[in-house]
């Protein structure tokens, strides 16, 4: 006490500690080294020691007073910090929040907040760190400090569903960051994560339903990636959480165009029309979706339905020269229905331009199913090789054909 009074807190301290050493369950003592604690800057530690005091005395004036003027303090904080965050101010609400854990440096609700200001400042290793302390708080509020490691894995224990949101909404944006940066695997690894949270979420809490936007930017890094089916198959759990969501859709169109091209170019015109037909379902904006299209039913030799599908692309994209070249190649064949262009005009190209090699694979087919046709039609004459030389007995008996043969 007497440093104390020289304010000679540092020595003060090794004292109390050394009295601590003596009687560790004074409550007096406790409180007296959490001021001092708090006076020298050591603002854990002296928390640290008022959670001791209270435990032993929960009654002890000090402690009372203390818990009283931190509660109202830290409220106070909280709520100064809410309004910089509406304001968009993280930073001035990142010092609110600083000061208020101060005060009360195990509070899940200040924790969580200030992971979602971290994450808002794209600070997400903190932000993370935060959610875990938060976490380990819930769980130690839940069953009781004394409560080990070892219990917390054996006993059924269900985090509390803001925390698991805040967890997936950082894991969301770390994965849009690593997109950006052209991370594709580890994008999809903090997509995996985020996805498989929310599903285990989802199912301890009814009518708690899914973000969709975890199902775009999922299939975006498999896009990315190559895995077109795997992105397919979220993009259409997307949709079907949210019909209407333009981006989806479009994105869905973009992958069934990718795979009406790979058909295209196998020749296999019937599968590449379907894919692109349902590429125009999902977005009948883009140009491309119909001239594609167009080739296709060219090929099958359905050249109306091509100059429809020429003529929807040149009215979308008016300054498209491919559209241009293949409207007016077709354009005679637009007033009648049904009109099948003829073969040289179907083939014309420009001199210049070499043949492709679906249209050489396109042309081979044409000639060896010509072949077949016509072996099929006009059957080969299988008569006799002595038909024509042998010729047929004259309309006479056969005394009178021995006697001019003795003449």
């Amino acid at each position: 006490m007497a440093y104390l009074g020289l304010t000679l807190w540092t020595k003060a301290l090794k004292d109390i500690d050394h009295a601590i050493c003596i009687d560790a369950n004074d409550a007096d003592i406790l409180v007296l080294r959490a001021k001092l604690h708090w006076k020298l800057g050591l603002i854990d530690k002296g928390n640290t020691d008022i959670s001791r005091a209270f435990k032993l005395c929960p009654n002890h004036p000090e402690v009372l007073d203390f818990e009283r003027k931190m509660w109202y303090q830290s409220q106070h904080l909280h709520d100064l910090a809410c309004r910089h965050i509406l304001g968009r101010d993280f930073a001035k609400a990142l010092d609110c929040l600083n000061s208020c854990i101060n005060f009360n440096a195990e509070d899940p609700k200040v924790l969580i907040l200030r992971a979602s200001v971290f994450r808002e400042l794209r600070d997400y290793r903190a932000a993370l760190t935060d959610v875990e302390r938060a976490s380990r708080s819930f769980f130690g509020k839940q069953f009781g400090d004394e409560l080990d490691e070892h219990m917390r894995h054996v006993l059924p224990t269900e985090e509390h569903p803001e925390i698991s949101r805040q967890r997936n909404l950082i894991l969301n944006d770390m994965a849009i960051m690593h997109i950006q940066a052209g991370d594709f695997e580890a994008g999809l690894t903090a997509m995996n994560q985020a996805i498989a949270s929310e599903i285990e979420t989802s199912s301890r809490f009814e009518g708690k339903a899914i973000d969709y936007r975890y199902y775009i930017n999922r299939g975006d890094c498999y896009r990315a990636l190559g895995k077109l089916q795997a992105a397919l198959a979220d993009y259409n759990t997307a949709r079907e959480l949210q019909p209407t969501d333009t981006e989806i859709h479009t994105r869905i169109a973009m992958i069934r165009y990718h795979f009406g091209l790979e058909l295209f170019n196998r020749a296999a015109f019937d599968k590449a029309e379907i894919e692109f037909s349902s590429a125009i379902r999902h977005n009948h904006k883009v140009p491309a979706f119909f001239i594609r299209r167009g080739d296709c039913f060219r090929y099958m030799d359905q050249s109306q339905l091509a100059y429809q599908d020429y003529l929807v692309a040149s009215r979308l994209a008016p300054d498209d020269a491919e559209a241009k070249v293949k409207v007016s190649q077709y354009a005679q064949y637009g007033a009648s229905e049904g009109v099948v262009a003829p073969r040289h005009q179907r083939r014309a190209r420009a001199p210049t331009t070499k043949p492709t090699s679906v249209e050489r694979a396109w042309r081979g087919a044409v000639q060896k199913d010509k072949a077949y046709k016509a072996l099929l039609n006009q059957r080969p004459d299988l008569a006799s090789p002595s038909k024509d030389r042998i010729q047929p007995l004259p309309s006479t008996t056969f005394e009178e054909y021995c006697r001019e043969l003795r003449s």
